[in-house]
């Protein structure tokens, strides 16, 4: 650890993250402890934090000051975050201020005010509406390491459409908020004219302030690009990294002259996929890179459809999913409480579907 605090905040021989997040959450969830993680042990497969060209793990944390009991409750990420590092005994830790009442033995004080330019890096949580976390991630420039925050944002039409309703596709897709990333999802396999035209019919609905995202994939992700490109929309896709087996020695590298095809072409070892699991993963990035998730169905189980709708429930961005045919409800089961619809945390009271 750095001699003293003025030292840490120009010495070349650590590597120096800030981390900094919005001031409204009330805990760390599990994948931003895992984002936390991943930078202390550089173990993140496209940050890679690097000193001086070389990999480095173990940074020195800059911290905001919160002040108070860091066992007990904190609020916002920047208490969170000093929770979790307190939690895990890591002692590198460099606080803008107040430091907590029981600061653990190693983390020190500074009065230079957290300044995003003199870090190495900073690992931002962010939902693009706090102006002042955005203004520290301008401030840091190619330096930032943003974890984006996607808030479940869901409007209904009303009254609902029935199922028959020719065009109830639009209805759906004239509902969706206004600013909001849309993700759009389906089979590949898609045999009929029929996912294409409804997905054409929803994304020509969005609010032309939307931003379509999705997978890449043959189908119903290529209609759903398709269209929003022809519509002017802003998207965001996110192929799956799929990559051929490679021949590895025993020692774990490459065999010499091993050439696979990947894809995107641009694509290179390091930042591929060489798991059968690359589009469950490939989900997972446009789960969290959305506010709401718009799924449909071939009714064939499509695995990778089922994963994302799965995911997406499980987060909370679950807004719909079209199928072909309309199922019959059978009443021998129970399908319990869980809410197919999801609305925006400013909402002051939640329907219940």
């Amino acid at each position: 650890m750095p001699s003293t605090p003025d030292e840490s905040l120009t010495s070349d021989d650590r590597l120096h993250v800030g981390m900094v997040g919005r001031k409204w959450i009330e805990g760390l969830n599990p994948t931003s402890e895992l984002e936390i993680e991943s930078i202390i042990d550089n173990k993140h497969r496209e940050w890679y934090l690097k000193l001086n060209g070389v990999p480095t793990k173990n940074p020195v944390i800059h911290v905001r000051g919160v002040g108070g009991k860091i066992a007990g409750p904190q609020v916002g990420f920047d208490g969170q975050v000093q929770r979790y590092l307190y939690r895990e005994k890591y002692k590198d830790v460099i606080v803008h201020g107040k430091l907590p009442d029981e600061a653990p033995e190693g983390w020190v004080s500074t009065d230079a005010p957290f300044e995003p330019a003199k870090f190495n890096y900073l690992h931002a949580q962010w939902d693009e509406v706090d102006p002042e976390i955005g203004a520290l991630i301008q401030a840091a420039g190619s330096k930032a390491l943003v974890a984006y925050y996607r808030l479940p944002n869901v409007r209904i039409p009303n009254p609902l459409p029935e199922f028959k309703d020719p065009q109830r596709f639009a209805k759906y897709g004239a509902a969706v908020p206004p600013n909001t990333y849309v993700a759009v999802v389906g089979s590949r396999e898609f045999k009929d004219k029929w996912a294409e035209i409804a997905i054409v019919q929803f994304v020509n609905a969005l609010p032309a302030s939307c931003t379509l995202v999705s997978g890449g994939a043959a189908g119903a992700d290529t209609f759903a690009e398709t269209t929003a490109k022809a519509r002017g929309l802003k998207t965001l896709i996110h192929n799956a990294r799929w990559v051929q087996r490679k021949t590895r020695l025993k020692d774990g590298t490459i065999a010499p002259g091993f050439k696979p095809k990947y894809f995107p072409e641009d694509r290179t070892v390091e930042f591929s996929n060489e798991r059968a699991n690359a589009g469950p993963e490939r989900n997972k990035v446009i789960v969290y890179e959305c506010h709401s998730l718009y799924a449909f169905s071939n009714g064939d189980d499509s695995p990778g459809t089922q994963d994302a709708i799965s995911f997406s429930s499980s987060e909370n961005k679950l807004a719909q999913v079209f199928e072909k045919e309309e199922k019959q409800k059978d009443d021998d089961i129970e399908y319990g409480s869980f809410d197919i619809f999801f609305y925006d945390f400013e909402e002051e009271e939640t329907e219940e579907k």
